[in-house]
């Protein structure tokens, strides 16, 4: 029923795998009149801080170039974060031209003092085959230090391996559930979202569309936006507890197609189609096949 990309976040947006870095930790709360002072003397987290304002376009100007500049200094004084945001510029060719040797040599320099969206970055470029040689091993052992480390996007990346049972691992719907609760637990939507689609599908538990159903809401309350198309199914059908209810599955389709889900166009014309065909004036009721 859904189709969900493999993805994790940067900052500012969603990409695929082939395409997406890691950071973590929040903007800082100063602003850049206060920071440059402490930053001009030297002070590595000030200096890193102002590349994050850069980077992210809050609180100055998104400039690349500049990041970029403020990273540096950082990096240079062994920041951790700033390391790995190096990584993730040189990997996306964000301000500098794209290298991935250079991202893997700051990502490990960020993951040997243990930053774990560095450690899963490392494995998302093994995975890929950017800068080095593709290693699907390699890459799921750089993904479990990261998951161990409790870092929810990792954790979420591994039991999509499990899920889909390639790149050498074979497909254990019992190992992927456990991974995605992991991250789940740590509100990472679409690893939420993923475990109602277990419980829609029956993989790896007993199908139950009531359970299916909870996990598709929690999600929704955690931002996802595809598990509104997993609520409007439920009420096209009558499953998981609720009442057959044309308009209200039409509500959710249009929700996820308003937030970007386009293959929930699909959704909604089919679903206007039957309520604008229906002379019945309970819409409820009309027949549906099942899924």
């Amino acid at each position: 029923m859904l189709q969900k990309l493999f993805v994790i976040i940067l900052c500012a947006g969603l990409f695929t795998a082939s395409a997406a870095f890691t950071a973590e930790g929040t903007a800082p709360k100063e602003d850049l009149t206060t920071l440059r002072a402490a930053a001009e003397k030297g002070d590595a987290v000030a200096q890193f801080n102002i590349g994050v304002l850069y980077y992210s376009g809050q609180g100055a100007p998104q400039n690349y170039t500049e990041a970029l500049k403020w990273f540096r200094l950082a990096a240079a004084q062994g920041n951790a974060d700033a390391q790995n945001y190096l990584g993730i510029l040189y990997s996306a060719g964000l301000g500098v031209a794209r290298d991935y040797a250079e991202a893997m040599k700051w990502d490990k320099l960020s993951a040997a003092q243990g930053n774990a969206a560095a450690m899963l970055n490392i494995g998302m470029m093994y995975n890929d085959g950017q800068g080095v040689s593709q290693n699907y091993a390699e890459a799921l052992k750089w993904l479990k230090l990261s998951a161990a480390k409790g870092f929810a996007p990792a954790q979420y990346d591994i039991g999509y391996y499990y899920l889909d049972g390639r790149h050498g691992v074979p497909k254990d719907y019992t190992e992927a559930m456990k991974w995605m609760r992991l991250a789940s637990a740590q509100k990472w939507a679409a690893a939420t979202s993923f475990i109602g689609d277990m419980y829609f599908k029956g993989h790896g538990v007993k199908q139950d569309y009531t359970e299916a159903l909870k996990w598709y809401r929690l999600a929704v309350e955690q931002g996802d936006v595809s598990s509104k198309v997993g609520i409007g199914w439920m009420y096209e059908h009558g499953k998981g507890g609720v009442h057959k209810n044309y308009k209200e599955a039409l509500k959710w389709y249009r929700l996820a197609l308003k937030e970007g889900w386009l293959t929930a166009q699909y959704d909604v014309e089919r679903m206007q189609s039957e309520i604008d065909s229906s002379s019945n004036s309970n819409i409820n009721t009309i027949p549906s096949s099942s899924y």
